[in-house]
This record gives C-alpha cells, sequence and structure tokens, in this order.
C-alpha cells in the first residue's frame, strides 16, 4: 500500500468509491471532485495498492475566512455540503475544512484510516479546521484528529472544529 496525493487520473476512482460507501445524497461528483482537485492538487490524499486501486481517501479544502467564521456563526446550507464554490476557497489559506474520510469496506478492518490521518496531521500543524460530520465513523476519525463539536447542523449532522481553543 502507498500514500500519497491524488492525480487527475484517480477522481473517477473516487467517484467510485463514494458510490459504494455513501448514500446518493452524500456522494460528491466527479465534476466536484474535480473542482476541488484543480484547484488545490494537494487536497486529496490517497491510499492505493500495488495496482493503483484506491482503497481510501482524505479530502479537505483551504477556505477563505470568510468562509470559516460563516460555518462557525449560522447555519445556511449554501455553506455547507458541496455547496461550497470555488470563491470560498483560498489556496494560500491556514483554515481548512475537512470534506471527507472513505475507506473501501473490506479495508474498513486495516490500518488505512489511520495512515489516511497522519498524513493530515502533517497538514493541521498550526492551522484551524472545521469538518461537517454526517455518520459516526465520520465522528471517531474527526475525534481522534482532536476536532470537538461546535454545534448540530439539522438532519443529525454535526460541525466539529480543531483545534479545541479559537
Amino acid at each position: 500500500m502507498e500514500i500519497r496525493k491524488a492525480k487527475s487520473k484517480d477522481l473517477a476512482k473516487i467517484e467510485a468509491l463514494d458510490a459504494i460507501c455513501y448514500p446518493k445524497e452524500l456522494r460528491s461528483t466527479l465534476h466536484n471532485l474535480q473542482m476541488r482537485y484543480f484547484y488545490d492538487k494537494d487536497s486529496i490524499i490517497l491510499a492505493v495498492d500495488q495496482d493503483d486501486n484506491v482503497l481510501g481517501y482524505l479530502n479537505y479544502l483551504r477556505i477563505s475566512k470568510f468562509l470559516y467564521h460563516t460555518m462557525l456563526a449560522v447555519n445556511d446550507k449554501r455553506f455547507f455540503g458541496d455547496a461550497v464554490e470555488t470563491r470560498y476557497l483560498d489556496k494560500h489559506s491556514d483554515l481548512l475544512l475537512l470534506k471527507s474520510v472513505v475507506v473501501h469496506p473490506e479495508h474498513r478492518d486495516s490500518d488505512i484510516i489511520h495512515f489516511l490521518t497522519n498524513e493530515f496531521k502533517k497538514e493541521l500543524t498550526g492551522k484551524k479546521a472545521l469538518s461537517e460530520v454526517t455518520t459516526e465513523d465520520g465522528r471517531k476519525v474527526v475525534e481522534r484528529l482532536n476536532f470537538i463539536p461546535h454545534k448540530p447542523l439539522g438532519n443529525g449532522y454535526k460541525l466539529y472544529r480543531y483545534p479545541n481553543k479559537f
């Protein structure tokens, strides 16, 4: 297994993995994956096997101060989920939005999640971050990264923040 940054050829594989792991309303579209990738090519971390099959991935965005503070303050669906538009991104920002952490069901008992999150921890150093948590597995991941709950978002979703203080 190898941990590496995604390449454009991996995006369709990531979309296919989302189709296996998420209900339709939580999946990223190929268009949104491409938008995120081409805006910041370092924002998708992959776990791949020796045949270059995607076993899991972690996706984050560098976001603007406006989006960071808006997400902390309001529950407006225009600022959450795949509604995040490129105008709210800032590839030079120290503010991160952890979007997805996905591991193929056949590999959930492996250490893939730890390898992906350890790689992301390098990005977190000295930065602030948010994460929209939509599943119980997602909650476990962000809490392992020392994110704490900030507020409910509805539908059982929660916004988490890092670090523990502002």
